[in-house]
């Protein structure tokens, strides 16, 4: 038996036509991220960090006790890595606090600078 050849490939769709199919995609793509974007980040959180006013855009990666973010000032359009540590007991938070302080001692081209930090309860008053 001879081999099978592939089907023949569909007929060009009228310009129409194509063109309705590529909106739709785009319009499809569009909103997939948007929701994907959501579903991974549920942000547009801001918070003040010093004098700093920062919108929160996306999760960039999370730890043992705290998460780092994708920061925008909302003034400048300045983007930050934010990180948010999760304190909960008061050694949690020593802890927090000698990070920062190891933290704003680096001077090293491949680390970022600490440019301010900012102590606050969670929302639940811890």
């Amino acid at each position: 038996w001879p081999p099978l050849a592939p089907p023949p490939p569909p007929p060009p769709l009228p310009s129409v036509a194509r063109a309705r199919a590529m909106k739709l995609s785009r319009a499809f793509t569009s909103c997939f991220k948007q929701a994907l974007s959501s579903l991974t980040t549920g942000l547009q959180e801001e918070v003040q960090v010093g004098k700093r006013r920062i919108k929160l855009v996306r999760l960039l990666g999370e730890g043992g006790y705290s998460f780092v973010y994708l920061g925008v000032d909302c003034e400048t359009g300045q983007e930050y890595a934010v990180k948010k540590i999760l304190a909960q007991s008061s050694e949690q938070l020593e802890l927090a606090k000698k990070e920062i302080q190891v933290m704003g001692r680096f001077r090293h081209p491949n680390l970022l600078a600490l440019v301010d930090s900012e102590a606050k309860r969670g929302q639940e008053g811890k």
